[in-house]
């Protein structure tokens, strides 16, 4: 992970505390310190090891009860993980592209629009929707092979 990845995940998780109620910081806040004490020092892995059952027991009825809150902390967690771009970021992109795909320019609800990335470098290029997606991920993003399918395509 890069210095700039890092800092952006800092900053994310930082923001994660604040929608967390005050009651439950404290419990937060022990288990992170523990867990991170933990990959340095086996006295501090035994006494987290003591306490996960309970950290797990909490984050299993915490997710039950707050489902819409899971959900959203899932789509956050995983725009950041994979694509490395913040959930505002996403909506500016949408609203760039005033809520259609970039190929077909069909309108597309937002939880149906995907994000399409560079797979090699990892550049987010736009949102599509499943068929173009599903599209250029059958071409391999493969310039060549899609100038061959338009060939193809116009010569008959």
């Amino acid at each position: 992970m890069t210095p700039e990845h890092e800092a952006v995940h800092r900053k994310y998780f930082r923001r994660q505390l604040v929608n967390v109620p005050e009651e439950d910081r404290e419990l937060l806040a022990e288990a992170r310190e523990l867990y991170k004490k933990a990959y340095n020092n086996t006295e501090a892995k035994k006494a987290y090891d003591e306490r996960r059952e309970h950290f797990d027991e909490y984050r299993r009825e915490w997710r039950k009860n707050h489902p819409e809150e899971w959900a959203a902390y899932q789509r956050r967690h995983k725009l950041m993980k994979l694509y490395g771009i913040t959930e505002e970021e996403w909506a500016e992109r949408y609203r760039a592209q005033d809520g259609r795909c970039a190929i077909c320019f069909e309108r597309g609800e937002a939880e149906t629009l995907a994000v399409d990335h560079c797979h090699e470098t990892n550049t987010v290029r736009g949102l599509l929707c499943r068929g173009c997606n599903t599209g250029l991920g059958s071409f391999n993003d493969n310039i060549a092979y899609l100038q061959r399918a338009i060939a193809y395509l116009t010569s008959v």
